[in-house]
């Protein structure tokens, strides 16, 4: 009976062993898995930091670009009138030059008809 004992004993180390096998490949194949599931995570959330940063550069450069358009066209838009300011300024400047012309060859008119007169 002793030897009966010894190898039913012998078969439930066994068992346990097995046991024991069973639980540590359970583990490993679920420490894989949470593994796994953490690097798919990490992948997801790299990926969308790098869209989420895309977009607010593409955001940045967007308003960027409006901002130099808007000043842009202030600039032209300013340059334009003072080009026209100018433009008008010259046309007066003109107009007064023809009339001074005009006047001074007016006198000059009279005055030679005055002295032939004389």
């Amino acid at each position: 009976m002793g030897s009966m004992k010894k190898t039913e004993a012998l078969v439930r180390v066994k068992e346990a062993e097995l046991e024991v096998k069973k639980m540590k490949d359970r583990a490993t194949s679920e420490r894989d898995r949470i593994l796994k599931e953490a690097r798919r995570e990490v992948l997801k959330i790299q990926d969308e930091s790098r869209h989420t940063a895309e977009n607010a550069l593409k955001l940045r450069i967007d308003t960027g670009k409006k901002d130099i358009d808007s000043k842009r066209s202030k600039i032209l838009k300013q340059g334009q009138q003072e080009a026209e300011a100018i433009r008008k300024r010259g046309m007066l400047k003109m107009d007064e030059a023809a009339s001074l012309l005009l006047k001074r060859f007016e006198e000059g008119v009279v005055a030679v008809s005055t002295e032939r007169d004389v």
